[in-house]
């Protein structure tokens, strides 16, 4: 477990508030891990903006239900050094396969560093109710190891749905630890949120994605992003969000 020294009064960036809470242990103290973090340079230019648009492998961290989309297979892989610490790390990898019926996908996360590791191992399945409905669900198993203070696991389970709207556009939603999972002898909550968002295509090269994401434990945080695709291999990325308050591009 992981004491927190200092309580900041407005919520910083996951990334940042979890490297420093891993600088000071305790014995008796109490943290919640597994927090969002960023799923794939195509997110994080957008903002964090897109639960419902169906994108590819990354898209098994944001919304499973976004994994049943075109090409049929893909590979992902994503690495970071957030905040230029040098020893702090943040990647993942994910493969997605398409069947006509359903769609399959994987996923391994990190993130920390020698003293305070989070690992994340992830499975998940969205099956096309109709023409117009996906639904998923992928479980995590999340471990949590910190230098001298020993391992500890948990399970946690997230369900996303997309629903089609019109031709260019659908409705995401996307719920992270449903169960609400717990870690540790204490039994920690571990965070959960809800996204739900619309994403749309106005013109043929363009998409727009605007979401609303709550954590439990922090306000509402307004995303929206614009992607247009340059030419089949250059996608020019903007994001903007609110909570943190920031300005995105890839």
């Amino acid at each position: 477990n992981i004491k927190p020294i200092v309580q900041f009064t407005k919520r910083r960036s996951a990334i940042f508030r979890s490297c420093f809470f891993a600088l000071w242990v305790a014995a008796d103290s109490s943290f919640a891990s597994f927090d969002l973090m960023p799923a794939s340079a195509r997110y994080a230019a957008l903002a964090g903006a897109g639960v419902g648009w169906r994108s590819g492998a990354d898209a098994i961290y944001v919304n499973p239900a976004a994994l049943h989309g075109a090409p049929s297979f893909d590979v992902h892989f994503f690495y970071a050094k957030p905040y230029d610490l040098q020893d702090l790390n943040v990647g993942n990898v994910a493969g997605r396969h398409r069947r006509r019926r359903y769609s399959c996908g994987i996923g391994i996360q990190y993130f920390g560093n020698d003293l305070y590791r989070e690992n994340q191992f992830l499975a998940a399945v969205a099956i096309p109710i109709s023409p117009a409905l996906l639904l998923a669900v992928s479980g995590r198993l999340g471990i949590l190891n910190i230098q001298h203070h020993g391992q500890v696991h948990s399970f946690l389970t997230d369900v996303g749905v997309i629903v089609r709207l019109t031709a260019n556009a659908a409705f995401g939603f996307s719920a992270k630890n449903v169960a609400n999972a717990k870690v540790g002898a204490a039994h920690e909550p571990l965070p959960s949120s809800l996204i739900v968002g619309v994403h749309m295509a106005p013109f043929s090269h363009c998409v727009v994605d605007f979401d609303l994401c709550k954590e439990i434990r922090f306000p509402l945080d307004v995303r929206c992003g614009i992607s247009w695709q340059v030419f089949s291999a250059l996608a020019l990325r903007i994001g903007v969000g609110g909570e943190p308050s920031r300005v995105c591009a890839g």
